[in-house]
C-alpha cells in the first residue's frame, strides 16, 4: 500500500524477480493499517484507518469483490479464517465474520495512550493476544472475550505494540523501540496455558466417579492407596491428551 492505492506483485518462475499485476484499484484518500491474502490466497483484504472501511479484491482478475465498514475506526487487524480481528482504538477488539462483516464478540480493555496495538490469535489454545500500552500484553479468551490474563512486560506507561502467536502454544511480545530506558526493543517469551476442553471435562469427571465408588465399597483400605491411584490415573489422563 501507497498513496492509498493497493498493488501486487507476482513471483516470476525464476524467483529472482516480481512483475507487477496490473489493476484499475481506486486510490483512495486513506492510510491502509493491514493487508491479508484471504479466500486461500485468491482474494486480498484491505483495512483503512480512519474511514474503517474494508476492501475485497480478487486478484485474478482483478476487481472489487466487496466493500464493507466496521463500526469505527481500524487501528490494526488480524485475519484468522473467516474471521477478523480489529483494534478499534476505542474500547479494545472487535471480531467481525467475513464477508458479512458482523461483529460476533468484543475484546474490551482500557486505552490510556491511543496507538493501533497488534492482535495475534492462538486458536489451539483458546486465547486473543492484544498488544497494551501499560507495559503489559492482554490475554482474552477467544470464545467469550473475558480477560484471562495480563503478560508483564516493561514498567508502567511502556508501549507493548509486538506481539505473537506460535502454534497456539507461545506468545512472543516485543515493546516499541524508543520507549524504554535504552531505547531498544524488549523481548519475552511465555508459555500459554493449554483451553479447557469437553473432553478433559468428561474424561475426568469419569475418573472422580471412579474414585468415588473404589473408596466407597472398600472403606478398609488406606487412604493413601485410592490417593496415589488418583494422581496416576491423572497423569495418565494428561499424558493422552
Amino acid at each position: 500500500m501507497g498513496n492509498g492505492e493497493l498493488q501486487v506483485w507476482k513471483a516470476c518462475p525464476d524467483g529472482k524477480s516480481f512483475v507487477a499485476l496490473a489493476n484499475d484499484s481506486e486510490k483512495l484518500p486513506y492510510v491502509a493499517r493491514s493487508v491479508h491474502f484471504c479466500d486461500n490466497g485468491s482474494s486480498v483484504l484491505v483495512s483503512y484507518l480512519e474511514s474503517g472501511f474494508i476492501f475485497c479484491y480478487s486478484i485474478e482478475p482483478w476487481d472489487l469483490k466487496w466493500k464493507k465498514q466496521a463500526n469505527g475506526r481500524i487501528g490494526n487487524t488480524c485475519l484468522d479464517g473467516q474471521h477478523l480481528f480489529i483494534s478499534n482504538l476505542r474500547d479494545g477488539v472487535d471480531k467481525y465474520v467475513l464477508p458479512q462483516m458482523h461483529c460476533t464478540q468484543s475484546y474490551h480493555h482500557t486505552i490510556l495512550v491511543n496507538v493501533p496495538l497488534q492482535i495475534s490469535v492462538a486458536r489451539e489454545a483458546g486465547r486473543v493476544i492484544v498488544g497494551g500500552d501499560n507495559g503489559f500484553a492482554q490475554i482474552f479468551d477467544y470464545q467469550t472475550g473475558a480477560f484471562r490474563e495480563k503478560l508483564d512486560h516493561g514498567s508502567a506507561g511502556e508501549l507493548i505494540v509486538v506481539v505473537t502467536a506460535f502454534e497456539g502454544k507461545m506468545v512472543t511480545v516485543a515493546s516499541k523501540c524508543g520507549h524504554n530506558r535504552n531505547n531498544q526493543p524488549l523481548s519475552v517469551t511465555t508459555k500459554l496455558p493449554p483451553a479447557s476442553s469437553l473432553k478433559q471435562i468428561i474424561v475426568f469427571a469419569i475418573i472422580c466417579i471412579f474414585i468415588n465408588i473404589f473408596m466407597r465399597y472398600l472403606p478398609s483400605f488406606p487412604v493413601e492407596i485410592p490417593s496415589s491411584i488418583f494422581g496416576l490415573l491423572l497423569s495418565l489422563r494428561l499424558k493422552d491428551l
